[in-house]
């Protein structure tokens, strides 16, 4: 029975790990931008464009459903946190981070519905002691867009927000329990996005993202168990908290320009204004290409960018165009790998 216990600790701190998270991916939302090294704001002609500038949407001339799905992060944790000797718990400086984004929506050329998520979790077992961390952002979004003369477009998101976040600590191997926290949240956030045509071959693109964004925590509680109750579940003490905090906003600047109609390329910087325990603020730099070939059913996509704290990222991106079929598979190589893969459809 203890050997089963533990074994169920290591398999909900796996679970956790994985599909629990905190802040965006260094590339974004959608697997076309994400092979572009996230340079992507004065490009944001797909499904994606209401993420990463609302006004993008005046490029799209169908009607498009592309969803989205990209994971950052360790993918060994089974070697990182079980010693595969014993199949036990193994408490020994290791750790697990994953950040993971999904994207889903219907998108017009002035009207877009979206839903974005955007998770971040992590697990760090340092000698007799393991922690779990993670918080959770699900954003609704109405997208509307429109032009100002020939050369000007605007877009707005109004967005509906949900969060949780949860953590834990354990003790000795996961025998002696610790402490729990939780929370749950909503809230409203706007993004507004410009996009200025300078020439026949050159965009120009601005996104402010979470302006005014703030979710307001409710029902949050830290329990802190009794340590000598084997079954784990006596509490000792119990805080509780109803905060309210800022989402971590961004500003981007953007510039796509088109040497001939089968190559794009492009440049972005964004500066990101976080805040929390965690918070990391930082200007980060985005470049890349996009080169399509045989009447634009395929194409070939590079892409770097800079991340705070760490070395700079590489991406690469492959897609391909078949009538109303859209299908887009991306790579990053940065300090915790990614991979990003899209499935869509043009009406």
């Amino acid at each position: 029975m203890k050997r089963i216990s533990l074994l169920s600790l290591v398999f909900v701190l796996i679970i956790t790990c994985a599909t629990t998270a905190w802040g965006a991916a260094a590339v974004g939302y959608g697997t076309r931008a994400a092979g572009m090294g996230g340079a992507f704001t004065a490009v944001a002609d797909d499904g994606s464009a209401p993420y990463w500038n609302p006004a993008g949407i005046t490029q799209i001339k169908y009607v498009t459903f592309t969803p989205s799905f990209g994971a950052e992060g360790t993918y060994d944790i089974a070697d990182d946190l079980i010693d595969t000797s014993s199949g036990l718990p193994e408490f020994t400086n290791n750790s697990c981070d994953i950040m993971v984004t999904g994207y889903l929506g219907i998108t017009t050329r002035y009207v877009g519905i979206n839903a974005f998520v955007d998770v971040h979790g992590t697990v760090k077992t340092v000698s007799n002691e393991a922690t779990y961390q993670g918080v959770g952002y699900g954003y609704g979004a109405l997208t509307l867009a429109g032009h100002l003369g020939d050369q000007w477009a605007v877009g707005l998101n109004v967005k509906a927000v949900q969060a949780k976040t949860t953590g834990s600590t354990v003790y000795n191997n996961g025998t002696t329990p610790g402490t729990k926290s939780y929370a749950n949240g909503d809230g409203i956030a706007y993004d507004i996005g410009i996009l200025y045509q300078l020439n026949d071959n050159t965009r120009l693109g601005f996104m402010g993202r979470n302006i005014l964004g703030s979710v307001d925590w409710k029902d949050g509680k830290m329990e802190t168990y009794d340590p000598t109750d084997p079954t784990g579940t006596t509490v000792t003490d119990t805080k509780s908290y109803n905060p309210t905090e800022d989402i971590p906003k961004s500003y981007t600047l953007g510039i796509a320009y088109n040497p001939y109609e089968s190559l794009t390329l492009a440049a972005d910087v964004e500066m990101i204004d976080e805040t929390g325990l965690n918070a990391v603020d930082q200007t980060r730099l985005h470049v890349g290409l996009e080169q399509t070939a045989l009447w634009n059913i395929i194409a070939i996509r590079l892409g770097a960018f800079t991340n705070k704290g760490e070395d700079a990222g590489y991406t690469a991106g492959f897609g391909t165009k078949l009538g109303p079929l859209l299908l887009d598979a991306a790579y990053v190589q940065a300090s915790d790998d990614g991979y990003y893969v899209t499935a869509g459809f043009k009406f």
